[in-house]
């Protein structure tokens, strides 16, 4: 009865030992030069993972061989990792590998060239960098172009710094300096008195002259804005509402003798410059006001 036992046990501890290896791989089908990778995994077996495989794959080549075990259920089980790539084009076979009385199963590969490549066209290998002779007319000539070139572009950055320093100089000589816009105001309308018998020019520089004090003094840009959009704005500048309507009033006059060509005599000339001026000093007024009450 023991001998029977005996032979029981160690027939189940060889089948356990004799469990066959498994082979797989990652793809079936890879380009030229991609990674391909085959795991190797045997479950109860005495070998170590070093001598699950040969040296080389026909076809292949190794780039990585990682080894290593684990426990499972009381099972000790060995794996073994390859990642290979091929530079041959073709169907491949990567051949069962044996352990003992029993070996893995084969696994076919097949490795091709990447879309639109053909194995028939002609090899197009790279050429070397071919010397062409530089005829020694021609070379002159780029000389002499590089140098004429050099000259003009120092010329012209010395024609325009000149031009800088001179507008710099200008202006600084012709520009005042003013410091109270209100009396320098007063003084530019009374210069265009002569312009009156040419209402729609004068119109034109007086309103000109009355935005340049808006802008100095409250710092209202106008120059976009109609006469109507400025006097909206203006209209906290006035303590007398009467003064703020007649100033509205004659300022859409102007816009209709600049824009519609209205012609206007010279008493109603006279009345836009009293009205322009009036608006002027009471700006003026209300300016020191605010600064005395600061």
């Amino acid at each position: 009865m023991k001998y029977w036992i005996s032979i029981f046990c160690f027939l189940i501890s060889a089948c356990v030992e004799a469990q066959s290896p498994i082979l797989t791989a990652d793809k079936s089908e890879i380009l030229i030069g991609e990674p391909l990778t085959l795991k190797f995994e045997i479950t109860n077996n005495t070998h170590t993972p070093s001598q699950f495989f040969i040296d080389s794959i026909p076809h292949f080549v190794v780039i990585n061989d990682t080894a290593w075990q684990e426990q499972k259920n009381n099972s000790n089980i060995r794996f073994r990792q390859l990642i290979l790539t091929s530079f041959d084009e073709g169907n491949w076979l990567i051949p069962p590998i044996k352990i003992g009385n029993t070996s893995t199963n084969a696994i076919y590969v097949k490795v091709r060239f990447s879309m639109g490549f053909s194995a028939s066209q002609p090899y197009h290998d790279i050429k070397d960098i071919e010397n062409l002779p530089i005829r020694p007319s021609g070379l002159k000539w780029i000389y002499f172009l590089m140098v004429s070139l050099f000259f003009i572009i120092v010329i012209y950055f010395i024609f325009k710094w000149r031009t800088l320093s001179n507008q710099k100089e200008n202006i600084s000589k012709t520009t005042p300096i003013i410091v109270d816009y209100y009396q320098y105001t007063l003084d530019e309308i009374e210069k265009i008195n002569h312009l009156k018998n040419n209402p729609p020019l004068y119109i034109e520089k007086l309103i000109d002259l009355f935005r340049n004090y808006i802008f100095h003094e409250t710092g209202i840009q106008s120059l976009q804005q109609t006469t109507h959009d400025l006097a909206e704005q203006l209209k906290k500048y006035f303590i007398e509402e009467d003064e703020y309507k007649k100033l509205k009033q004659n300022l859409s006059i102007t816009d209709l003798v600049k824009f519609a060509k209205l012609d206007i005599t010279s008493s109603s000339v006279a009345q836009i410059q009293n009205e322009i001026l009036s608006g002027i000093n009471s700006i003026h007024q209300f300016k020191n006001k605010k600064s005395t009450e600061e």
